[in-house]
């Protein structure tokens, strides 16, 4: 039984150790940082603890807690700034798991990934992770917690009866006079794609 638990702390490593080498090219917040930094501990503490290291259990128990306190506050975070999260029909407004994971930590790290899975291709990679870096960056600037729908979207979470959408107001305050509907679905709902869409639009006080 031992051999199995140490054979499987260690198939649960390799990922996780892949995902830190990658993240040391790529761009990650604060969060995401953090989240790193909690999963490398908590493989640490899992393979100590399978491997009979009595002070393992510490390194996990603190990696798990680093974990779930970053989550929490990320998710219970009050929503503010121009940048909101609407999910209809209802109009709640709680981000929930929308709000686990920062937008820029998710595209950048998976534009990494895709060439190697065939989903684009190396030509289509170069430039890109620099150009979404960059626009992830104003992004930050004008709301630095911004709620993103792609979490849901990608768990097949979302329904004609039940589906989150982005509302990005205007500069100032003048009331919008005019609203733009900008449906997506080359890759799924991302707030920087409808950031960067209303920055386009902003000059005639859209919502």
């Amino acid at each position: 039984m031992n051999i199995i638990t140490r054979v499987l702390s260690v198939i649960l490593a390799l990922p996780i150790a892949g995902m830190a080498a990658l993240a040391l090219i790529t761009p990650l917040t604060a969060s995401g940082t953090l989240y790193l930094v909690g999963a490398v501990a908590l493989s640490v503490g899992l393979c100590g603890i399978a491997w009979g290291y009595k002070h393992s259990r510490w390194v996990f128990g603190m990696a798990l807690v680093l974990i779930l306190a970053v989550a929490a506050v990320r998710v219970f975070s009050p929503q503010g700034g121009k940048i909101t999260q609407l999910r209809l029909p209802d109009g709640d407004t709680f981000c929930s798991i929308n709000c686990l994971i920062d937008e820029q930590d998710a595209s950048l790290f998976s534009t990494h990934v895709l060439p190697y899975i065939g989903w684009i291709s190396p030509t289509e990679q170069q430039g890109l992770l620099d150009a979404m870096y960059a626009g992830y960056q104003k992004l930050s600037a004008a709301q630095p917690l911004s709620p993103s729908p792609f979490i849901r979207t990608y768990l097949d979470l979302q329904r004609p009866n039940n589906f989150d959408s982005v509302i990005i107001e205007p500069d100032g305050e003048q009331p919008p006079q005019i609203g733009l509907i900008f449906l997506h679905v080359c890759a799924g709902n991302f707030t920087m794609h409808c950031w960067l869409m209303a920055q386009t639009v902003r000059e005639f006080v859209a919502v």
